[in-house]
């Protein structure tokens, strides 16, 4: 018998499970406003290369590592980490994403 007890330690992921969108990655994009990003899932960012889009899903995971934070998102499709550097973000955004 294994001395697995079921926890897991301090090392285990958090699962911080924050809509960013409430729409199934199934759903068709809804028609854009001029000079909105276009709706895209994980899975489909690779068409989008250099723009801006909007992700429909949520914050799955999030690294800290001194003036960098390393967000890990999900959707339906997969999921993605992205990078933020206190100075190369708003003040406000990088403080929602350490809430």
């Amino acid at each position: 018998m294994s001395g697995y007890t079921g926890r897991q330690g301090n090392h285990a992921r958090r699962d911080r499970r924050r809509n960013t969108e409430a729409a199934p990655a199934t759903t068709p994009a809804a028609p854009q406003a001029p000079g909105s990003a276009p709706v895209s899932t994980i899975a489909t960012l690779g068409r989008h290369e250099g723009q801006s889009v909007t992700l429909r899903g949520w914050l799955y995971n999030l690294r800290e590592s001194g003036k960098l934070l390393f967000p890990i998102f999900r959707d339906g499709t997969g999921t993605i980490q992205g990078v933020a550097h206190v100075k190369s973000v708003p003040p406000a955004v990088f403080e929602a994403l350490k809430a």
